[in-house]
């Protein structure tokens, strides 16, 4: 048995009084001790107390947790509690400061909020049992300021008739400063409903104990035409006040008619419905108002897991004018939002162009975002699933991204979606850092070897750290090797010359970047800005299947070079799209309404190759690529045990200043981990990387085939938020 510090955050006096006389039981819900002597002498107990106003050389003495706090008198807000941990599981791919539990399952964001008390609480869908699937429930953490964290329990649990099925995705929504959690409560039939929680006590700061509400489900029946199967994940509710009723919206799939045949009215159509209730409890009286937003063409034939928002403030603010609307799309598994303007009185959103965009182009699903009033910045996680067959091995899956902020992309018809300005108060010391640096190309420059920044004591820390947060889960899994832990900002410049806006069509691109997780035996990955490799060229009889984002019908009387071109165009106008596939007449897949017809277009939105014609020859299809710079991870070179498949996604034209082009990378590292983000948050990907050995950590840039690139870049270690 390890006796280790273990930090403890709370603002209320009877907590710090309860931490004094209690222990964690697995599951992390606080008992009292039996009179007080179970750790017997080995137990230390302080607590520290701030003024009204600390200094920052106070909150920086005391740890990084008080930062952001809001304090009321000689309020505690830390306390050291000696804890028994229990054996953990030193795990290389286990991320350090990304939030998850320390075992078993997660997947879906779920009610991301904070509280009048100042702690953000984020709960996820939670498997209690295994690394698997299955017995949905909702668990929970929470944090004073994004970067030092608290894991706290199980919320809810499928264990009532109406959600022994499970307990799905839903929201928090603040009611007078008081949470209602909505959720989708399913059955033992497989039956979706909406049912609401509320806390035991809406003042405990850590909002530990939830009950349900005896009116569930609050939503009690379906509309016509929708699928029982396919109805859930309600969004945060608001107040309209132009209605004077409570709304939200719900993802779901409707039988429609079949847009190819009026005699079929049985097309599965994602919808988003729009529900309203004139109860401030939200426990009753909520009705089918509209749909919201349709899309007949989505081949998901599903929306699930929506969030609909004012692009520039809190829902009802005075002069929200425009409103994203955030679906995700289970058939490619990916999350896209539109902007556009919501009819209130109708119950209505309407896309402001044709185009939407993704929320991450890489493993980012399910996002759920939140208006934080406190640091005024709306923000989004996402969850990030595994890409390797090792989960029930290890004994885990699945992580949340980090907390990215939401604003308005110049022009206002699109979202900046970048790292959280707050994720700073993790960086710890700067171990390789360089300006103005020259970048000969086709020769990487060196800012860290492949041991990385090995630090002993450091590493000891970060393992006790985060053996001590999940000291009450037996057999927890912590991570090792702390010089996996990093955070890479680096600013490009380069001549803007005419291979850059278009590169001939099979030359070897342009490129600049960082190689990232370097190792010994020539490991690595490369986080690139470049141009798409064979943009622009059409292959007669090439088929590259897979990565589908919509396939659309293309009129049969035309010649097949007008059709050609059409296809090309629909893909130039999507942003998301990075390359497309004419599918001729004929070639109809059979058994799927999304492509039991032909002539059609399909749109794609990833490749499985940066080689053109990887599946090969195929009389069925034209095939072909944007010309577009894009941001780009190729992992082929990685040693991963998961995909290497590259992720593209569009970037447009950078800015161009005095003949010269700038790019920005903003990078993490979190042992499998890899979230990458460009010029600002105008595009990003996350993605996961099962690289063994330790001494993967070497970091470089790189340039190719342009001249005259220069960079300025640093390189962190990040702290671990437990």
């Amino acid at each position: 048995m390890q006796i280790i510090a273990a930090d403890y955050l709370h603002c209320n006096p009877n907590y710090q009084r309860r931490l004094r006389t209690s222990r964690s039981r697995a599951g992390g819900v606080w008992e009292p001790l039996h009179g007080g002597s179970e750790l017997g002498s080995l137990a230390v107990n302080k607590s520290i107390s701030f003024p009204s106003h600390p200094s920052p050389q106070k909150k920086q003495q005391f740890g990084k947790a008080a930062k952001g706090v809001a304090m009321k008198g000689s309020c505690c807000v830390f306390a050291l509690l000696a804890t028994a941990v229990q054996a953990v599981v030193l795990d290389e791919f286990f991320p350090a400061f990304h939030v998850r539990p320390p075992r078993n399952w997660i997947n879906d964001p779920n009610g991301p909020v904070r509280m009048p008390s100042g702690m953000v609480h984020l709960w996820m869908q939670y498997n209690p049992d295994a690394a698997v699937w299955g017995n949905m429930s909702w668990w929970h953490a929470a944090s004073p300021d994004y970067v030092t964290w608290v894991p706290l329990d199980v919320s809810l649990t499928n264990d009532d008739v109406y959600d022994k099925g499970g307990v799905f995705s839903g929201s928090v929504t603040l009611v007078d400063g008081k949470p209602v959690l909505v959720y989708t409560c399913v059955n033992a039939t497989g039956a979706q409903l909406q049912c609401i929680a509320a806390p035991s006590n809406a003042s405990d700061p850590l909002l530990l104990r939830w009950v349900k509400s005896p009116a569930n489900p609050v939503i009690p029946d379906l509309p016509a035409k929708v699928n029982g199967l396919n109805f859930r994940d309600p969004t945060t509710a608001w107040y309209d006040s132009q209605t004077s009723r409570y709304r939200m919206a719900v993802g779901s799939s409707i039988f429609a008619q079949s847009p190819l045949n009026s005699s079929d009215d049985a097309w599965a159509q994602a919808t988003v419905l729009l529900y309203s209730t004139t109860d401030p409890t939200l426990a009753g009286g909520w009705t089918a108002e509209s749909q919201l937003f349709s899309d007949q063409w989505n081949p998901s034939g599903n929306y699930e897991c929506p969030d609909f928002f004012p692009i520039d403030g809190p829902a009802g603010a005075p002069g929200s004018q425009l409103w994203a609307l955030k679906t995700s799309d289970g058939f490619g598994r990916h999350d896209c939002v539109r902007v556009g303007r919501y009819d209130a009185t109708n119950g209505l959103f309407t896309p402001v162009n044709s185009s939407s965009q993704m929320v991450d182009t890489g493993n980012c699903y399910a996002s759920k975002s939140f208006y934080d009033e406190t640091i005024g910045e709306r923000v989004i996680y996402g969850w990030v699933d595994e890409e390797d067959g090792g989960a029930v091995q290890r004994g885990w899956a699945g992580v949340q991204t980090l907390p990215r902020s939401v604003s308005p992309a110049p022009g206002g018809d699109s979202l900046l979606i970048a790292p959280l300005a707050a994720l700073r108060g993790l960086r710890g010391p700067a171990v390789a850092a360089r300006t103005d640096t020259p970048l000969p190309s086709g020769q990487p420059v060196v800012l860290l070897p492949p041991a990385g920044a090995a630090n002993a004591t450091l590493e000891a820390q970060q393992q006790a750290r985060v053996a001590a947060a999940f000291s009450a889960v037996p057999d927890a899994v912590v991570p090792v090797g702390a010089q996996l832990q990093q955070e890479i900002t680096a600013a490009f410049s380069f001549p803007w010359s005419p291979a850059w806006s278009a590169t001939p069509v099979g030359a070897d691109p342009p490129a600049v970047g960082l190689v990232i997780r370097q190792g010994e035996s020539d490991q690595h990955s490369n986080v690139l800005v470049t141009r798409l490799p064979f943009g622009g060229e059409v292959l007669n009889n090439t088929d590259e299947a897979g990565g589908d984002l919509y396939d659309l019908p293309l009129d049969a009387t035309l010649p097949e070079d007008s059709n050609v071109a059409n296809c090309s165009r629909i893909c130039d106008a999507d942003r998301r799209c990075i390359g497309w596939t004419y599918v001729r007449a004929g070639n109809s897949d059979k058994g799927n309404q999304f492509f039991d017809f032909s002539p059609r277009c399909s749109l794609k939105w990833t490749l499985p190759s940066l080689a053109v014609g990887a599946v090969g020859q195929s009389p069925c299809c034209v095939h072909g690529r944007v010309s577009s710079n894009v941001l780009v991870f190729d992992r082929t070179g990685s040693g991963t045990s998961g995909s290497t498949s590259p992720i593209i996604a569009r970037t447009g034209n950078p800015v161009v200043v005095g003949g010269r082009a700038r790019a920005e990378l903003h990078v993490f590292v979190d042992h499998s981990v890899v979230e990458a983000f460009v010029d600002g948050g105008r595009e990003r990907f996350t993605s996961r990387l099962y690289v063994a050995g330790q001494n993967t950590a070497g970091v470089s840039l790189w340039a190719n085939n342009t001249s005259g690139a220069a960079a300025n870049v640093t390189v962190w270690q990040v702290n671990t938020i437990w």
